[in-house]
Order: C-alpha cells, then structure tokens, then sequence
C-alpha cells in the first residue's frame, strides 16, 4: 500500500488504531477486576444474593474484556459502557446495603467510586457515537506497525529543527490539547499529543483560519479544518507561516522555503515494510538454548517474579487498610467479611503477575524475559518467528503441564533433539542462543 496513493484507507486503519489504543486499557482492566470480582464472589455465592451478583458482574467483566481486547469495534465501546454502569450501580447497591445492616460509615467512599463508574460508563456512550460514524477497517500487521511508527516520528521530531513540521493546541474538553502536524506533497498528517489519534487530511482539506486575536505567549488564536474535524484553539506565527507556504504550494511540491531538513525524507513511507526490527532466526543454523542456560534464566526471573509479587501483596495490603483507616477502624482487624476477599485477591495476584511477566516480555520485540535478556537467549515460534500474545500465554501455562508430571516436563528441554520442554512443544515454541549471527535478511 503506497500511502500516497491511498490517503483515504490509511485514515480508516488510523481511526480502527485510534479505537484499540482507546479499547485495549479498558479491556485489560476488565479483565483483571473480572477475575478479582469472581474470586472474591464465587465462594460466598450459594449463601450470599450479594456475592452471587458480585460473581456475575465478574463474568460480564471478564468475558467483555477479551472480547473488546481481541476484536475492538465501536459496539465495544458501549459494551464497556455497560459494564461500568453495571460495576457502578453494584458498588452503590452492595455498599448501600451494608450500610443498612452495619452501623458503619464505611461506604461512602465506594459510593462515590459507584457514582464514579456510572458518570465514566455514560461518557463512553458518547465515544461510541463519535467513533460509529468514522469509517474504519482493521488494517494489516504491517499498515498497523507503519501507523505506530509514524505517530512516534511526528509527536519526537523537534519542530524547530524540521522545516516540515508545525505545532498548534486545539480546545478538547475545557483543556489545551497539542498536536502536530506533518505538512507533506499531497496531505498533512497530524498527531495528537499522545500519539492514539492520527488524521490523514489532503492538502485541500487542510483550512486554518485566523481569529484576529492573539493569546498568551503571541500564540494566535484560529479555527482548523483537518479532513472532516472542525475545531478552534491556537498557533504560532511561525508555525502559520510554514502553513500558508504549503498552502500555496503547486500541489506535488513542498515549497523551497520548507525544504531544510525534513522528517519526511527520514520516513520510509512504504506500508508493506516492517518498521521495527525483530529477531528472525534462520532454523538451519539455529542453536538451542541448552538446559542449564535456562535453568539460570529460570532463577533470575525467579528473583524477578519474587520481589515483584511481594511487592504487588504489600500493596494490596496496604491499599486495605488504608480503606479500614479511613472507615474508622483504627485497629487495623480485618472485618470477616473481607479476609475471603483479600485471600483472593493475593491469590489472583499469585496468579496474574507471572503470567502478564512472562506472556507481555516474551511475545514483546525483546523475545524473552528479563532472565532470558541476561542469558542471551529467546523464544521464537516453529518458523523462527516472534511468538504472539496469545502463544506466550499458552506456553506460560503449559509449564503447570511440565511441573505437574513430576517436573519431568521441564527436564525434557535438556534430552529433546530441539531442547524443549514439554510446554515448549504444547505450544509450537523454541528457546534458542540470541548470540547467533542474524543476518540482514533474517532481519524484519
């Protein structure tokens, strides 16, 4: 896809990545408060109404959460709406009811954290309706990567030293919100502070206009037209006039005085290319890790896991009876109620650190955990490829396989032709030497 040529599909794979970098957060998150909700209301439920719906809510979390993770749309969106609504409208109900049969002035904080949940809930309706009307498609891999890539370049470059670049600040929600913008041949690309929202806007469908005002620090206020979005804020003089000399521009030039040094010229603007550079091995002459590299790495990231869940626990312990200090139980004793609460929520932590640890860090560019960068060795998949998300977490999970079998599971990475394990083989993986030679064209 040459992205001169197709300026109107790369704005619908940009507004699909503006959707999953809004999406995906929200995704996690319900995923991670599912799972503490259903271990916190699962084992009351056939006694309590409260803990049965506490588990349901869970459910609807947990299952919404991959859903909005794995494949987000607009509908997502107000999906996730519902979900904080539902969150919401529970933490007001269950803490109202506690309320009423303990005279404890415990809840008014999870009231207003309900309340919270609600008003949030609502404003994501109104994102849903924003992003229903854009036009979008889920792009490549590629096109994706390409997307990040440009986001990066345009939101780092110093605008003083690129002669193609401007800066403006655009009123959004009662608050100054800075963007950039590429001015190239045929189109602006502007980026919005954060990098998530991106805008693919012809030359002809660029239109600043002056205000005749000028604001704080001599920036001039202005109304913007980029693509379809209309907007007011502010610019520079400076940045005006580079605008105004691309405007007047014959459309397939940039104008003499734009020509310095410009960021479009470091950009490779072929979509088809990958723009970060991962490790690809040549299986023909691949070398295994070997056994005991990876029982060092094992033990480093032991260390790693070790300090990290402490840590996770002394937090979650410390958040609890900052909550009872503020309910006014100065002596610190865990209602009864909350002891089941907490164990399963240390549990989950149990749970969820080393797996987000191991899955996140292995299926990342770096290929391998922090214990396997120090031995110089990586995880690819049975082509030599980087393993995704979803396979990480397959073989992190395949090792309660290879312990439960009285550990022999792991002992096989040291007698197997390929030197893997036997969760290495569940889930179609290799560990190998990263000190081996890659050469360029085993480099993506």
């Amino acid at each position: 896809m040459e992205i001169m040529e197709n300026p109107d599909d790369l704005q619908k794979a940009a507004n699909y990545r503006s959707l999953r970098k809004i999406l995906r957060p929200a995704g996690i998150g319900s995923i991670v408060f599912g799972l503490i909700a259903i271990l916190a209301g699962a084992p009351g439920m056939n006694k309590n109404i409260i803990d049965a719906a506490l588990a349901l809510i869970g459910l609807f979390l947990f299952l919404e959460g991959l859903w909005i993770v794995s494949a987000p749309t607009p509908a997502g969106m107000a999906v996730d709406g519902i979900a904080l609504i539902v969150l919401g409208l529970y933490n007001i109900s269950s803490t109202v009811y506690d309320m009423s049969q303990e005279s404890v002035g415990a809840g008014r904080g999870f009231i207003m954290l309900g309340l919270w949940q609600v008003i949030w809930g609502l404003q994501r309706f109104g994102r849903y309706k924003h992003f229903a009307r854009l036009p979008m498609e889920k792009p490549s891999v590629q096109v994706m990567k390409w997307l990040d890539s440009i986001a990066r370049s345009i939101t780092r470059a110093g605008t003083a030293e690129t002669s193609d670049l401007i800066a403006l600040e655009i009123d959004a929600e009662k608050k100054k919100q800075p963007w950039r913008g590429l001015l190239t041949e045929k189109m602006g690309i502007f980026v919005e502070g954060s990098g998530h929202q991106v805008i693919f806007a012809r030359r002809e469908n660029v239109d600043i206009s002056m205000h005749g005002e000028t604001g704080a620090g001599g920036l001039m206020k202005a109304s913007f037209q980029i693509g379809e979005q209309t907007s007011t804020g502010t610019i520079s003089p400076e940045y005006l006039d580079r605008y105004e000399r691309w405007k007047r521009s014959p459309r397939e030039e940039v104008p003499a005085e734009l020509a310095g040094v410009r960021l479009a010229d470091s950009i490779n603007w072929d979509t088809r290319a990958e723009p970060a550079k991962e490790l690809k091995m040549d299986l023909q002459s691949v070398r295994y890790a070997g056994f005991w590299r990876r029982c060092a790495a094992a033990f480093v990231d032991t260390i790693v896991l070790s300090a990290s869940v402490g840590a996770a626990m002394y937090l979650v312990l410390f958040v609890m009876f900052a909550i009872l200090a503020t309910l006014g139980n100065e002596s610190g004793d865990m209602p009864p109620k909350w002891d089941a609460a907490v164990d399963s929520i240390l549990l989950f932590v149990l749970i969820i650190v080393p797996w987000l640890y191991s899955a996140l860090m292995e299926s990342s560019r770096k290929q391998a955990s922090l214990g396997k960068l120090a031995l110089r060795i990586a995880v690819i998949d049975s082509q030599g490829n980087r393993i995704p998300f979803w396979k990480a977490t397959g073989r992190h999970f395949g090792k309660i396989v290879s312990g439960a079998l009285l550990f022999v599971g792991f002992v096989m990475a040291g007698v197997t032709e390929r030197k893997q394990a036997l969760h290495d083989m569940m889930a179609g993986c290799l560990v190998v030497d990263r000190r081996q030679r890659v050469t360029d064209a085993s480099v993506i």
